[in-house]
């Protein structure tokens, strides 16, 4: 969508299918009451930088 407005925008493309399924395993592991320790997790995310945005000078 961002890709039909002029100019294009910038934006983050984060991992959408990665987050899906370490959530469902948290959610599972919560339901049958396997999950361990609370942790953080840290997904990659790549910035996708379009003419939205311009150098400083």
């Amino acid at each position: 969508m961002n890709e039909l407005i002029d100019p294009p925008l910038t934006t983050i493309r984060q991992p959408v299918l990665d987050i899906g399924r370490i959530a469902a395993t948290i959610m599972l592991s919560e339901i049958d009451g396997t999950r361990g320790e609370k942790s953080k997790v840290v997904l990659k995310a790549e910035l996708l930088q379009r003419k939205s945005v311009s150098k400083l000078i």
